[in-house]
């Protein structure tokens, strides 16, 4: 079996293209006429065009910002009475950006194959998340795609607000300590050398921290090509996201022991856990389903494996409320809400309220930390910078009090 993309034009004369598997070309445009459509052209996919789409969108989903979009503007053409096929139609020329144009094309191929939308979504090779292609197919269960729609909207919205802020919180601190960064090394590679010939040629006995800051601009010079190796061989094996998942683990574990950083990591990660089961059980879907798809959108490796460690206890009987006040991490208000929810049988309600309290939470954390981070990061950097400068004077101000 083979991929062939097509070009084609409907009963209407609408343009449209995609792909299609087939034994050979006279079999796709066989398959292509099948689904009602007048092939204008057909042709093979190599094997390299499909390793290259696949490497560069492998595991990459579509961005929050993105499918707020999508879910709202779908939601909107439902409501005004359009079937599904042709409100995908519609948003297929609206999207301009891989990989979302990408999976609307697929989607219209799977639906008009005979696949529901939930199932379509489900074949998108993770580029839509688990957790949307379940909220639509209990919206379709029950005939309220539109809420569904909605839902998914509002609650990727709240997710890119959240982590938007954080981001741009974080932008001039990172800046900050990435353009610092550039020029310690440069001062090290080019600067530094250049001051070693001077001393070797005045041949002086040089001071303890001149000659640390030497041997470390050595290093650099003769082996910096080893840091970025790692990043090198990743990229030629095409398995980038492997290393950077190492780096971001790694990073999820030292976040929680700097108190500052640990209570924002925690406030949103629980904030996004439960706007996330708040919509999945108002959809209808079951709670243990529910807990292991919310349990997936925290980002951060130790706390998601903590929250989903919990479905155990779940499922012997006990209560959800009493079983995340052992947790560690879990703030003790959160299981408090939780714990008042169940016993009212208000559980989603508790969830949306604790949700919203989070993020305001967040927000005062982030504003203090930044209040924080940006003088604390200069000061940190502006030693350093005068610590080097000031190693590699002192030999100079020595050679010239020694002239005197």
């Amino acid at each position: 079996m083979a991929t062939f993309k097509y070009n084609a034009k409907t009963e209407s004369g609408q343009e449209i293209n995609g792909t299609i598997t087939a034994k050979d070309k006279k079999a796709a445009l066989f398959e292509i006429s099948k689904l009602g459509y007048y092939p204008m052209d057909v042709a093979s996919c190599s094997r390299f065009q499909k390793e290259y789409w696949r490497f560069l969108f492998r595991k990459r989903e579509v961005k929050k910002s993105d499918l707020a979009a999508f879910y709202q503007q779908f939601a909107d053409l439902i409501d005004g009475g359009v079937t599904v096929s042709y409100a995908l139609g519609i948003l297929k020329e609206q999207q301009n950006r891989p990989p979302l144009n990408i999976v609307v094309q697929n989607l219209i191929s799977d639906i008009q194959n005979g696949l529901s939308l939930s199932e379509a979504m489900r074949q998108s090779k993770g580029l839509i998340p688990e957790l949307d292609s379940n909220i639509i197919s209990a919206g379709e269960a029950s005939g309220n795609l539109e809420l569904s729609l909605n839902r998914l909207a509002n609650l990727k919205e709240r997710e890119h607000e959240l982590k938007s802020k954080i981001h741009s919180a974080l932008a001039y601190p990172i800046l900050l300590l990435f353009s610092s960064f550039l020029v310690i090394i440069g001062f090290m590679i080019f600067v530094v050398p250049s001051l070693v010939i001077l001393f070797e040629e005045s041949g002086q006995k040089l001071p303890l921290i001149t000659k640390v800051i030497i041997t470390v601009s050595n290093f650099i010079v003769e082996y910096g090509w080893m840091i970025i190796l790692p990043f090198i061989i990743a990229v030629v094996l095409k398995r980038p996201r492997k290393v950077f998942q190492v780096i971001k683990n790694q990073l999820a574990k030292i976040s929680l022991h700097f108190p500052i950083i640990k209570k924002i990591v925690i406030k949103s990660e629980i904030a996004s856990f439960a706007d996330t089961l708040e919509s999945l059980l108002r959809n209808g879907i079951t709670i243990l389903s529910s807990w292991d798809m919310a349990g997936n959108v925290i980002q951060n490796v130790v706390l998601r494996k903590s929250i989903k460690s919990i479905k155990e206890a779940i499922i012997q009987g006990e209560k959800i409320g009493f079983c995340l006040q052992k947790n560690k991490y879990v703030p003790r208000a959160f299981s408090s809400i939780v714990s008042v929810g169940e016993e009212s049988n208000r559980l989603e309600e508790g969830l949306a309220k604790a949700a919203k309290t989070y993020r305001k939470q967040v927000d005062v954390d982030i504003k203090l930390l930044t209040t924080l981070l940006e003088p604390a990061m200069i000061l940190v950097i502006g030693l350093l910078v005068g610590f080097i400068i000031i190693s590699m004077l002192l030999p100079i101000f020595q050679l010239e009090m020694g002239s005197i």
